[in-house]
């Protein structure tokens, strides 16, 4: 399921231009492996929250918000919510 998500992903870079280079390649190692571990849950359950990927991942609170913050800058994930109600999901394009 993963593999799908990314070949998706990749898909859409290369074919829309406003979204142009969003690649696995972008990520550094410990990106990678946490939206591995996070992409799963979103699968699952459509959603993932910061208590969900702290407890798969076992990352500190401050760690899960930073990578949650790069994979969104970088458009592999959308924030819906503020604050303790913030969840995340793929972005669709």
């Amino acid at each position: 399921m993963y593999d799908d998500f990314i070949n998706q992903r990749q898909y859409i870079a290369s074919s829309d231009k406003k979204v142009s280079d969003i690649t696995i390649d972008m990520l550094s190692d410990t990106e990678h492996k946490f939206l591995k571990t996070i992409a799963l849950i979103i699968i699952t359950k459509g959603e993932v929250t910061a208590a969900d990927a702290i407890k798969a991942t076992g990352k500190s609170p401050q760690r899960v918000r930073q990578l949650f913050s790069v994979l969104v800058d970088k458009g592999f994930l959308v924030a819906i919510g503020q604050n303790k109600g913030r969840k995340y999901t793929f972005k669709s394009h």
